[in-house]
């Protein structure tokens, strides 16, 4: 095989170009010199001036406010759909305890006697409840709710047993299905101590896992009476939950479809524990309330004190949510809607009293009947 051999000088650089056999000679064209600019850049290219520079800054930061609002919404709105997915699965859990039982859950299991005394002690409550029906039948049987009572299982966390502190590591955790994903606040509920009798644990040293969502027990609270069964006069709430209400979808005459069965608070208003609650008189709380009624107005204007919560006692004792606008609420037919803050809403001492209970409905508001379940008044957001 013949081998030829050419070499071009360019710039005072030897190519060595091969050629083999009948394939011939490449063909090199001729290259021009290359142009090498002043600081030993290639070409004459002018850099960006300061001007220039920040023009694209400024326009890149208007890109950017233009855009961020925008994924927030987006963000928020997600949430906001995985917090009424989180209620449609609790709506679920509750028509399938309904199935089982032919009633719905209590708010509060009160077993306690006719005293005074024994409400402010602490009880297992709705959660607790339907928890086999939400995938947590471990935590359901680790908790022995069905053979122990709560003021037994309070007593070994506030001991510190071995057992009691196994139950406060479950107690003390937040379950994410009933918490809304839009509430940002502490996972450790430390407003208010749990429970207001004997035993009840300290929120300095044993804080509760937070839970948002807490059920619907109609415009007002209940006032006991125990010379009657099961306790209440005629303050009765007219809700659909409260301690011991065991209803079944046979009481609900103004439609499961019109009918408020659940909402949320937020950390801001105090929030609430998911496992249960002790004052049965009042809001079932025992510290931290555990329902929610709607003589208080929606998303109640929030009193700032150093810890940004609530100075009064209403709003720990309405509904309010993270959500811009509005709260979601699950309703007795297992629906959930979106309430805004702008829904009617109306009372005042004509419609309901403490004293008294319900005297005159028909103008109440549209939130408020929302809340009663035999009213007489069906009406829709």
């Amino acid at each position: 095989m013949k081998k030829n051999f050419q070499y071009l000088n360019v710039q005072n650089i030897k190519v060595n170009v091969k050629t083999f056999g009948n394939f011939g000679k490449f063909n090199i064209p001729e290259l021009s010199p290359v142009k090498i600019g002043r600081g030993g850049g290639l070409g004459n290219k002018r850099a960006f001036t300061l001007v220039e520079l920040l023009v694209v800054i400024a326009i890149i930061g208007v890109l950017i406010a233009l855009l961020l609002p925008a994924v927030q919404a987006a963000r928020e709105a997600a949430r906001r759909m995985q917090c009424s997915n989180n209620m449609k699965q609790i709506g679920i859990a509750l028509h399938n305890y309904h199935d089982t039982y032919d009633s719905l859950p209590a708010a509060i299991n009160y077993t306690g006697t006719a005293t005074s005394a024994a409400t402010s002690n602490p009880y297992w409550a709705w959660q607790t409840s339907i928890a086999p029906f939400l995938e947590l039948q471990s935590l359901y049987d680790t908790l022995e709710v069905r053979t122990k009572t709560l003021a037994s299982v309070v007593t070994e966390i506030k001991d510190e047993t071995t057992q009691g502190n196994i139950w406060y590591e479950i107690v003390k955790k937040p379950l994410p299905a009933f918490r809304c994903p839009s509430d940002d606040g502490n996972n450790l509920n430390t407003t208010r101590d749990f429970g207001s009798g004997t035993p009840f644990l300290q929120k300095s040293t044993k804080p509760l896992g937070t839970a948002n969502y807490i059920l619907s027990q109609g415009l007002h609270f209940a006032t006991i009476d125990w010379s009657l069964s099961p306790f209440y006069n005629k303050g009765a709430p007219h809700g659909v939950f409260y301690a011991n209400s065991w209803h079944n979808f046979n009481a609900v005459t103004d439609g499961t479809s019109n009918t408020l069965a659940l909402s949320e608070r937020d950390t801001k208003h105090e929030a609430t524990i998911w496992f249960g609650g002790s004052q049965v008189n009042d809001q079932a709380y025992g510290g931290i309330r555990s329902i929610g009624r709607t003589h208080i107005e929606l998303n109640l204007a929030i009193e700032n004190n150093d810890l940004g919560q609530v100075t009064t006692t209403n709003g720990q004792k309405g509904f309010s949510s993270r959500h811009s606008g509005g709260a979601n609420f699950l309703y007795v037919d297992g629906s959930v809607h979106f309430i805004p803050n702008t829904i009617n809403s109306v009372v005042n001492s004509t419609i309901w009293t403490s004293a008294d209970g319900i005297k005159d409905l028909t103008t109440a508001g549209v939130y408020q009947c929302l809340a009663e379940r035999d009213d007489g008044r069906a009406v829709s957001p």
